[in-house]
């Protein structure tokens, strides 16, 4: 620690920290370390951004700065505090509890036999690991520049990947919508299913990734109906036995379409697809699927497909009132709908009608 000691005299820190600074978590219980810590690297910039500095002197101290600011993007861990592995539980905090990859952690000891550095690399999710005593000046600085970099790169990749998804989810929407509008339906019966079917994901208990999954799967359950020909989809009046023969064929029009696709998206709106006319009881198309045959996600899709339709005017009829509607799903409760998800989606009735209110044709 030598070349520290030389900056042992505490001084002010001036540096002009910004809404943009880079946040530092220095956690010791050695209020020294802090001091040097800071003096070091209080003139640091990288790619035009300051440095802010935040400390915690025991690993409590530390789990509430971290829960609390979630844009902090490197640590300085010590191993040792409260008890010997304080540091280490930390880490477990950070990567399994908090579920934060992008955090960069340089772990810092003073007992490196407390904690073995091949032992701790190999089990801990860490990026650096020092002794204080081999931490000297330039060595810190090296590792920090290389922690900025690291975390830098990763929220610019991460940035670009929930861009990649927010365009997926635009050329989803799109290409669902013209689907609708060829069957002279209002893309607004796109975006209530799909709102519909996240409600019901919501509540039955999905994570949120899955429900955005199920939600954008929804938008494509017609997707297939591209295919069937203008004189059939757009027929006002009831289709003869041969016509609806035909129409039963956009199920697996649409399955064909995105079955290809390696996204986890487009894998569920093909089943979506193919599924959503499925009965529960084991009578509806095209393969007679029945209960649990029927993906979840489907089985929610034929739900607010359902009530959507019936809801909502068509080129056919008119809409029917929600009393109507309700009292037809309930009587085709456990015969065309699986029991505990209609009872999750009659049981929201309020917030469905919210939902109707706000994408009102």
């Amino acid at each position: 620690m030598d070349d520290f000691l030389s900056f042992a005299q505490e001084t002010q820190n001036t540096c002009g920290y910004t809404k943009e600074a880079w946040k530092i978590l220095i956690v010791d219980d050695d209020v020294m370390i802090h001091k040097i810590t800071k003096i070091v690297l209080k003139d640091m910039t990288f790619r035009n951004k300051n440095i802010e500095f935040l400390s915690a002197y025991s690993e409590r101290q530390a789990r509430e700065v971290l829960f609390r600011e979630d844009d902090i993007a490197v640590v300085l861990l010590d191993v040792v505090m409260e008890e010997n592995d304080s540091g280490l539980k930390l880490v477990e905090y950070i990567r399994n509890e908090l579920k934060n990859s992008m955090l960069r952690i340089i772990l810092r000891t003073g007992h490196p036999g407390s904690a073995p550095e091949e032992k701790v690399v190999l089990e801990y999710d860490i990026n650096d690991y020092k002794e204080k005593t081999e931490l000297t000046k330039g060595k810190l600085f090296t590792s920090i520049i290389n922690a900025l970099r690291s975390y830098d790169d990763m929220v610019q990749l991460d940035l670009k990947r929930k861009e990649l998804k927010e365009t997926q989810k635009d050329i989803i929407m799109t290409l669902s919508e013209i689907a609708e509008t060829r069957s002279k339906e209002t893309g607004n019966h796109v975006k209530r299913v799909s709102e519909f079917a996240q409600l019901i994901g919501k509540k039955y208990g999905f994570s949120d990734e899955d429900n955005e999954i199920l939600k954008n799967a929804a938008a494509l359950h017609d997707i297939g109906k591209i295919v069937i020909a203008d004189s059939i989809l757009l027929a006002p009046r009831q289709l003869t036995a041969v016509e609806f023969d035909i129409m039963k064929n956009h199920t697996v029009y649409g399955y064909d379409l995105l079955k290809s696709s390696k996204q986890p998206m487009l894998q569920s709106a093909s089943v979506v697809a193919l599924q959503h006319h499925e009965r529960y009881d084991g009578k509806g198309y095209p393969n007679g699927l029945s209960k649990d045959e029927i993906h979840i996600f489907a089985r929610i899709v034929s739900i607010a497909d359902v009530f959507d339709a019936l809801s909502t005017d068509r080129v056919y009829r008119k809409a029917w009132t929600l009393a109507n509607t309700l009292e037809y799903m309930k009587r085709e409760r456990d015969r065309q709908f699986d029991p505990f998800l209609l009872d999750i989606f009659i049981n929201s009735i309020d917030t469905v009608k919210s939902i109707m209110n706000k994408l009102n044709d």
